[in-house]
């Protein structure tokens, strides 16, 4: 096949890569838990597509004011904004290769699998919002009374929608090169995005947002993205004519450049060979364990050693143990104003002791994973087996829970009395005992075998939805009670006069109650260890 004949094909070639790939995908969630979650996100997405359609009415009423350019300009960075938020974070997150790469990229050019890539990606991203925008032009023409800005408005939102698709994918596909190039980031990125997203939600629920976004949404509104702005009202207001050959420019000359510099990026990532993590030099040996020593026998410490490993080699795995840090969302507020509030401490230690129950004895039969029958046919007893489990636990969360419970006691304001304090010592060391040894009742009362989806690009074994609930409200109902007499309020309705009679009122049931659901768990995981079989 001559060269011309090359060319005239390659439209028709990048077509059928796109169609492959999102059929592929389709495939890929199709009978997954993901259906759920993106029925749910199209419910919401239709009903703010419902809200835009009749917002660009009500705009379009009102293009005689002055003031609607500013606004407009706006609306263009805040769209320009999220899709690129969007795009960015899929690609960061893994899912930036096309399906069956390993096929694809091996048989056709590097331009046309790019191109057929970006196009998936963009009709993913665009497909759903494309018929609210082009109804929403509509709405908008008809409030104007113009024709012409049913045009205008769609392609500037349009092109707007592109060009943060695109941008969104050339700044994720850099973070993942950087990623596959560096060892030192390649090891660390678990962490790095546990940072990003714990800093993510401090901003969101602190009532930083404004400061924080506020001058990069200005800095944004006042680029060429902004200009887009000026050409939706072109029909129906005055506007900057620069500024409206500026943003026809961008759509005709940017959008292809940004296209090509994300093509010279996946280069770099699909093709070459991605760095190996670097780690720690040591020994591979079960030596002693902190805290216990060597006064531990050899199984259990082979145990826990064994899941420490696997907890540092695979962070992600662990991911879920993070969940519960919304309940420490009502107290951003006053720990962003350098102030601690009094009910923070117990927080911290009823957090930290779920952390605890939940990071290994959630699912202790699922987490041996492909070892499973080498791990049921060991000389090792079930109870070695579940203790050791839940002391890999308490030798890390344990110490954690205590020194973080009561260095924010002694922070707090207004200031802990010494029988509140002594309460918060107790309770950050009997709640993590409690909930390691609860955990491993409900997560062998229902073990999960099978890998469930952590993030877009990676699978791993996760303790089950109904071991969670049933962990979460039985230690939730457990430790109520300490948790109960360690707030004032609690202590003044029940009206007794001795504040350490409360307390250690509060607290004794809790370690009673916990106590008992503690052996009956600890026994039912000893005999469901002991007593499994494969069917």
């Amino acid at each position: 096949m001559n060269r011309t004949g090359t060319l005239s094909g390659a439209p028709k070639r990048v077509s059928r890569i796109a169609r492959t790939d999102l059929r592929n995908r389709k495939r890929s969630i199709e009978g997954s838990n993901q259906i759920i979650a993106l029925v749910i996100s199209g419910l919401f997405g239709v009903l703010f597509g419902f809200i835009g359609i009749i917002g660009l009415f009500i705009a379009g009423r009102a293009v005689g004011d002055t003031a609607v350019l500013g606004p407009a300009r706006g609306v263009g960075a805040g769209v320009f904004g999220i899709m690129a938020v969007m795009a960015t974070i899929r690609v960061a997150q893994g899912l930036g290769l096309p399906s069956e790469a390993d096929g694809l990229l091996t048989t056709v050019t590097h331009r046309e699998a790019v191109a057929g890539y970006l196009l998936a990606e963009i009709a993913v991203l665009l497909g759903i919002p494309t018929p609210f925008v082009l109804i929403g032009a509509l709405a908008f023409g008809i409030g104007a009374g113009s024709a012409v800005s049913v045009v205008l408005v769609a392609v500037a939102a349009l092109s707007l929608g592109v060009l943060g698709v695109l941008c969104g994918i050339g700044i994720g596909t850099g973070v993942r090169v950087l990623v596959a190039r560096s060892p030192v980031l390649a090891r660390f990125r678990g962490a790095i995005g546990v940072v990003l997203t714990v800093a993510y939600f401090w901003v969101l629920f602190a009532g930083s947002t404004e400061s924080v976004f506020e001058p990069i949404f200005a800095v944004v509104r006042a680029s060429p993205v902004g200009w887009y702005g000026d050409l939706a009202l072109l029909a129906v207001q005055e506007v900057d004519l620069h500024q409206v050959a500026g943003a026809i420019g961008v759509t005709l000359v940017g959008i292809p450049g940004v296209g090509g510099l994300c093509g010279l990026l996946a280069g770099q990532l699909w093709y070459r060979r991605a760095v190996a993590p670097t780690v720690a030099s040591g020994s591979s040996e079960m030596g002693s364990v902190p805290i216990a020593g060597n006064a531990l026998p050899l199984p259990t410490r082979h145990v826990i050693h064994k899941t420490w490993l696997r907890a540092r080699r695979a962070p992600l795995r662990l991911l879920y143990a993070g969940y519960p840090l919304f309940l420490l969302v009502p107290a951003l507020a006053d720990i962003a104003q350098l102030r601690v509030p009094a009910s923070l401490p117990g927080m911290i230690a009823f957090y930290g002791a779920w952390a605890t129950g939940a990071t290994f004895t959630l699912n202790p039969i699922g987490d041996e994973e492909a070892v499973l029958p080498i791990t049921l046919t060991t000389p090792i007893r079930g109870r070695s087996f579940i203790g050791a489990l839940c002391l890999a636990g308490l030798l890390i969360g344990l110490p954690v829970t205590v020194l973080a419970a009561v260095l924010t006691g002694v922070i707090a304001s207004p200031a802990l009395s010494s029988g509140e304090f002594l309460g918060v010592g107790i309770v950050a060391i009997v709640l993590p005992v409690t909930a390691t040894t609860i955990a491993v009742g409900a997560g062998t009362a229902f073990p999960r075998l099978e890998s469930a989806p952590i993030t877009r690009s990676r699978e791993a074994v996760v303790p089950s939805a109904f071991a969670f609930a049933l962990f979460s409200l039985v230690f939730g109902f457990i430790s109520l009670p300490a948790l109960s007499v360690l707030t004032p309020a609690t202590r003044h309705v029940l009206g007794f006069t001795s504040e350490l009679a409360v307390l250690a009122g509060g607290i004794g049931l809790t370690v009673v109650l916990g106590a008992v659901a503690g052996v009956v768990s600890v026994s039912r995981a000893t005999a469901a260890f002991e007593n499994y079989y494969y069917e």
